[in-house]
């Protein structure tokens, strides 16, 4: 079983609660990263790629979205874990959402 993600970066915008109570992103750009291998992603790494995106120096936050739950902080290696790990859970789709604030 492979295990790699799909990270989708937000930047420039923001969730919000649809009619549905589903988060959507609006008013924003996104950038995606194919076959991202999770044992080498770190706390830094949404950082790192977005900066190759976007010419992106600082960074506010750095948030990923649990469905159902809404957006959790990504501030140390458990929250890395956690994110691939439901990332992970969805054979189908097998991603992260992540919001960068700059």
């Amino acid at each position: 079983m492979s295990n790699e993600i799909k990270l989708i970066f937000h930047h420039n915008g923001k969730f919000i609660q649809n009619g549905n109570g589903a988060l959507e992103y609006v008013d924003g750009e996104f950038c995606v990263w194919e076959e991202v291998e999770t044992d080498l992603v770190n706390v830094w790494t949404p950082q790192e790629l977005c900066k190759a995106c976007r010419n992106y120096v600082k960074f506010v936050s750095v948030c990923y979205l649990v469905h159902g739950i809404g957006l959790q902080k990504l501030e140390n290696d458990r929250d890395v874990l956690s994110m691939c790990q439901i990332g992970l859970a969805d054979p189908k789709k097998r991603s992260a959402c992540i919001l960068i604030k700059c």
